[in-house]
């Protein structure tokens, strides 16, 4: 048993529908690759232990010769044909078949075969021809390497024996020992093959499960890696509504609020006849424009990434366009290289369009910005975004948390890019971000 870990080898198949079940027995479903070969390799032996035995049968009661040694030839085969029952009918029933047993049932047919061998007219006997399937059933059936070969020699060192040492046995005038030599070796050749076809069989199986196991780990990986990304950006989504809620209720929705008292006291000051009710009105309007710049520059923030064969030169050009209407601020955009590039990977384009759009609400927010040039590089198998203002510009190593920075640093970053900034105060700031491969042309 030094292959198995266990003196019960399972057989069986998964509970089918309405098939009975005894007390006391328990279907297995987790089976092993060694106990699907074996269950394999035990049908096997019980078709070719029926062959043996009909042919054994056959050859024995054709044209006999009446006497004992008939008698004690035909009485062998019922007891192999009953033991050969049992474990097809457990076979054929799912049911585990104990691994002694088997081996002893390989055991039992050498030594039949042997036995009517010893018997009958030894060497000169054709009944040696049942060794070949017998050693092959017990190749089959047996996994311990040491096992097959002690009992294999023994079966075939028993009949070399039979036919050197008991009449009539080998005629050496005759050089029927060369006849024996080729029996014996194609005996051993026999037991080798089958060893071989178990080993080859074994590793096919178990590299088609290795290989079925690889598959269901990527896709388990693939998997977590896709639940990863929707909570990323869930996540992310969450903190952009966190993000514009708070900027609203700090901003626009303050002024909003403050334009209102303003309005309601100035209709109070109307109604009493106040002339300064008129100027308090006119410092109103900018108030009330500024607001309505804020409003467009939110409706700017999430407007999506236009997808589809549109050039990115063309999604970006019309980016900045939107947001030069909706802050006011000049904007001008240059592309350099192939201006049809499309095709381009979905992750890249996205990152460029997100960087940009962070990079021309931070001129407008934070560098408070007159001027914005941004250009487009689509040469020498990369892409090249950078943005460059004419604002207050900042101290990096002050502010390098805030401003939404690290965020696009990150996003670029992950996908094998380069991320620079330039910016020193009262000078502007220059932003470059820079990505491996450009895409194709339409």
């Amino acid at each position: 048993m030094s292959e198995f870990g266990s003196d019960i080898v399972s057989c069986t198949p998964h509970p089918r529908p309405g098939h009975p079940q005894l007390a006391g027995s328990q279907m297995r479903t987790d089976r092993s690759p060694f106990d699907e070969d074996h269950r394999y390799m035990q049908g096997v032996a019980v078709r070719m232990r029926w062959i043996i035995v009909a042919a054994w049968l056959v050859i024995i009661n054709y044209r006999p010769d009446v006497g004992l040694t008939l008698y004690i030839l035909d009485g062998m085969a019922p007891a192999l044909l009953g033991l050969n029952a049992f474990i097809a009918y457990r076979y054929s029933r799912g049911r585990p078949v104990n691994y002694r047993y088997v081996l002893a049932m390989s055991i039992l047919d050498l030594a039949v075969i042997t036995a009517g061998i010893a018997v009958t007219t030894r060497f000169g006997n054709t009944l040696f021809v049942f060794y070949y399937p017998a050693l092959l059933a017990l190749a089959l059936l047996v996994s311990s390497k040491l096992q097959i070969t002690v009992i294999a020699t023994i079966a075939i060192g028993t009949y070399a024996a039979l036919s050197l040492g008991l009449q009539p046995g080998v005629d050496f005038d005759a050089k029927e020992e060369k006849i024996l030599l080729a029996r014996v070796a194609s005996m051993f050749a026999v037991v080798v093959t089958g060893q071989a076809l178990v080993g080859i069989e074994r590793s096919r199986r178990h590299a088609a499960i290795q290989a079925a196991e690889s598959a269901e780990r990527i896709q388990s990986q693939q998997a977590m890696e896709l639940q990863r990304q929707e909570q990323e950006i869930e996540l992310a989504a969450v903190q952009e509504r966190a993000r514009i809620s708070r900027e609203i209720h700090d901003g626009v929705a303050q002024t909003v609020y403050a334009v209102g008292l303003e309005l309601d006291a100035s209709i109070t000051r109307a109604e009493r006849g106040d002339p300064s009710a008129i100027g308090r009105l006119r410092t109103l309007v900018p108030r009330v424009q500024d607001a309505v710049k804020e409003i467009r520059q939110y409706i700017f923030d999430l407007k999506p990434l236009v997808a589809g064969d549109t050039p990115l030169a063309t999604v970006l050009k019309r980016q900045v366009r939107e947001f030069e209407r909706a802050s006011g601020v000049n904007a001008e955009f240059n592309v350099f290289g192939e201006t049809d590039i499309v095709n381009v990977d979905p992750e890249n384009a996205t990152a460029c369009y997100r960087v940009l759009q962070e990079a021309l609400s931070n001129s407008l927010k934070h560098a408070r910005a007159t001027h914005v040039d941004v250009s487009l590089d689509l040469r020498n198998e990369q892409l090249v975004l950078a943005v460059v203002d004419n604002g207050v510009g900042f101290d990096f190593d002050a502010v390098q948390a805030g401003y939404g920075l690290e965020n696009m640093r990150s996003r670029i970053e992950e996908l094998d890019g380069i991320f620079t900034i330039d910016s020193n105060p009262d000078k502007g700031t220059r932003l470059t971000m820079t990505l491996p491969g450009k895409g194709t042309n339409d």
